[in-house]
């Protein structure tokens, strides 16, 4: 609804002064500036209401207080509750920020954030669904979502006449209908359950609940479903973006797709409007929008629809259990989630927007199977005649225009920034950047986001929204770009705990590192996400030994076999997500090895000689290990996921207080050289060998020497230099 019927449905007259924006100054001065056509109309106090209920709390005009579901007053500072009064009287109509600073604080000299503080408190205050009732209008202010009053409170005559049917004319709508149509791709299992809803006769389910993240294509599908629909059945299709979140605002978008106009409307016009067209769909997009108006939707309006109406909504969240469990909807709503595109579907979505054949699969990996990056992968490839290298700056702001711009504060948009950086953020993350009061509601508007995903191990951003939040930040603001990723590594670090199982955290430090300078040199950080690590069993044994013909020489296969069951080793396997090995390593407790067993390997015979009066004389307390055999599968010229995964487990052992030597036995690939000596590893004199053509190594590092936590500090920080340095 626009802003001049809302002024017109108001009756208002005032006019403050607002200048242009980014300007604040002394109310006076307000008060003398000339009028210009920048002005917004303050919208007349509404007429009165005592208690007005907004999501969990109510707001009491006559008590001057904000009451939570219990009943208790909700403290609110003097300047948080006059403007939570001033949004109160004029509820659903949007309030300018000029106006609410005039109202609020008068004469007294302040800034646009006094204003923007006072609506966090409100917020805050609010609970976690305060955004759904207290909305930022870009540009123009904010606005307040009261609960509907028990009945719309405008009404007309009977129902005007209805349109008898489509213009026979070619339209330009409908060439661009038919376009999108031709493009359309995938999805038949998502359509073979929704097509009873469009079909002449009424289906099982009379709602269908269609949910997905941003960008995931439901309004393609939506409007796929429209095309469907049998001749006869008449298709009203909704964006639930475009209505004021009222009842009355949701009865004038329908009825103004019925054709009834754009007056009030009454629900009693449009079900007796519906009745007439016979049998009838309503397809609901972002349903998410009308969360404030969601109980009237789901207890009164829908089930007053006439029985030939079958309804089909679409939002980022799937239904809860208010839905679920309804005594009306429980049995008769069929719920369609909507997940990424197959790599299959989406190189012909690509190659269906005009990009050559020969680069859609590369386009497709790309694009995570989200059907939004793979149509901006495609328009940018078009546009530019050849395959992106990188997300370009256009495509980027494409992206993060529906994340970025809708973060209300600077404090959201660096929680987005850190849910970025991280592998997956918990409260503890958040809590640690900003304070608690701040974190709290900061996860829960991050767990909101419909690009967001969340688990009892945290929330984790969508893969291409993660990169583009990323590059977008690096090019508006790189020093506070790299100040929050320097903070975000050191908390995760100090969350790995020595242990002999692969670790999470470490892991998360891992990934939090990738975007260090030169990191993506030497680990395929990405590839972490297709792989797990963990200790083999005696049933991995077979497995693991086939592997191992086929990956190492012959020469050190039988000391493979030796070693790969004996009880000083820890057998380390690296999967893929079909279950096939990629990477093996075995690692030995030194100590814990006979004379007679070193012997018989002329490896481990070599790092004993090497190593002297340190191999059998470790610092009191303390124990070495040993990586006879570490290995992956993967191009020798480029990091490979089973090696990445192998360091990453790796890490937890170099946190134990207790270890003095990592030694590590291996093929060391050229790409890998520059990285040991900065992570403090030498070479042991005398233990090189060429076996079957290849090179192996073996390094060392003390970690008595430099322990865990200063050797963490030192590569995060910023005098740190060369490939480790953050």
């Amino acid at each position: 609804m626009t802003p001049e019927r809302l002024r017109h449905r108001s009756g208002a007259t005032a006019a403050p002064t607002i200048l242009p924006a980014g300007r604040t100054c002394h109310a006076a001065e307000r008060r003398s500036a000339a009028v210009t056509p920048e002005v917004w109309k303050l919208p007349a106090v509404a007429p009165a209401r005592a208690r007005l209920p907004v999501g969990p709390c109510v707001v009491d005009l006559e008590r001057d207080a904000l009451f939570d579901a219990r009943g208790e007053p909700v403290p609110l500072r003097p300047q948080a509750w006059g403007v939570l009064r001033c949004l109160a009287e004029r509820r659903g109509c949007v309030v300018g920020k000029q106006a609410l600073m005039d109202a609020v604080w008068r004469d007294v000299i302040v800034t646009d954030d006094s204003l923007v503080q006072a609506v966090a408190d409100i917020r805050r205050a609010l609970g976690r669904t305060a955004r759904q009732w207290l909305r930022t209008v870009p540009g123009r202010g904010y606005v307040l979502i009261a609960e509907p009053e028990p009945e719309p409170a405008l009404s007309v005559g009977p129902a005007a006449e209805l349109p008898a049917g489509p213009d026979a004319a070619r339209t330009l709508g409908e060439r661009l209908r038919a376009r999108a149509a031709a493009r359309f791709v995938g999805r038949e299992a998502e359509l073979a359950q929704l097509r009873a809803a469009v079909g002449r006769a009424a289906p099982a389910h009379a709602l269908s609940f269609v949910h997905g993240p941003g960008g995931i294509g439901k309004s393609t599908l939506l409007e796929r479903l429209r095309l469907l629909s049998d001749p006869g059945v008449h298709v009203v299709s909704v964006n639930g973006a475009e209505l004021l979140p009222t009842p009355q605002g949701v009865l004038d978008g329908v009825g103004a797709a019925l054709g009834l106009g754009d007056r009030a409307i009454t629900a009693e016009a449009l079900a007796a409007a519906w009745s007439a067209r016979g049998r009838s769909v309503l397809l609901l997009d972002t349903f998410e929008a009308l969360a404030p108006v969601q109980g009237w939707l789901r207890d009164r309006w829908l089930p007053g629809l006439p029985a030939g109406v079958s309804i089909v909504l679409a939002g980022r969240h799937a239904p809860d259990s208010r839905w679920c469990a309804h005594p009306l909807w429980g049995g008769a709503m069929r719920i369609v989630p909507l997940g990424m595109l197959g790599a299959e579907a989406c190189a012909r979505l690509i190659e269906r927007h005009g990009v050559p054949a020969a680069l859609c699969d590369d386009l497709a990996r790309r694009a995570h199977g989200l059907p939004l990056a793979a149509v901006l992968l495609a328009s940018e490839a078009c546009r530019t005649g050849r395959p992106p290298e990188a997300l370009g700056e256009e495509l980027v702001q494409a992206l993060t225009r529906r994340c970025l711009d809708q973060a209300p504060s600077a404090d959201h948009r660096e929680a987005l920034l850190a849910c970025a950086l991280a592998r997956r953020a918990d409260r503890a993350l958040i809590a640690h950047l900003f304070d608690r009061d701040r974190a709290e509601s900061l996860f829960d508007w991050l767990a909101a986001q419909g690009y967001v995903s969340g688990s009892r191990e945290g929330l984790r951003l969508h893969d291409l929204m993660r990169e583009a939040v990323l590059a977008d930040t690096g090019w508006c603001d790189r020093e506070r770009f790299r100040t929050l990723r320097r903070t975000v590594i050191r908390f995760l670090a100090g969350r790995v705990r020595p242990g002999r199982d692969a670790s999470e955290a470490t892991l998360d430090l891992f990934y939090a590192r990738r975007l260090t300078p030169g990191f993506r040199r030497f680990h395929d950080v990405d590839g972490l996400a297709r792989v797990c690590t963990g200790i083999g069993s005696r049933a991995d044994l077979p497995a693991v030994l086939s592997f191992a013909t086929r990956h190492l020489p012959e020469s050190e296969y039988a000391s493979f076999r030796q070693w790969a069951a004996h009880p000083a080793a820890d057998l380390i396997v690296v999967r893929e997500r079909d279950g096939g090995l990629c990477g093996v390593a075995i690692l030995l407790r030194t100590g814990a090895l006979g004379d007679a067993e070193i012997d018989a390997d002329p490896v481990i015979a070599s790092v004993r000689a090497a190593l002297g009066p340190r191999w059998r004389e470790p610092a009191a307390g303390t124990h070495s290990i040993l990586a006879r055999h570490w290995f992956a599968v993967g191009d020798p010229s480029a990091p490979s996921p089973g090696l990445t995964a192998l360091m990453a487990y790796a890490n937890p052992l170099f946190a134990d207080p207790a270890l003095r030597l990592f030694v590590l036995w291996s093929q060391i690939p050229p790409y890998l050289e520059p990285m040991f000596p900065e992570l403090g590893f030498g070479a042991l004199p005398g233990c090189d060998r060429e076996l079957s053509g290849r090179r192996y190594r073996m390094i060392v590092r003390d970690w008595q020497a430099e322990p865990w936590g200063a050797w963490v500090r030192r590569i995060v920080t910023p005098e740190a230099s060369g490939p480790q340095a953050v």
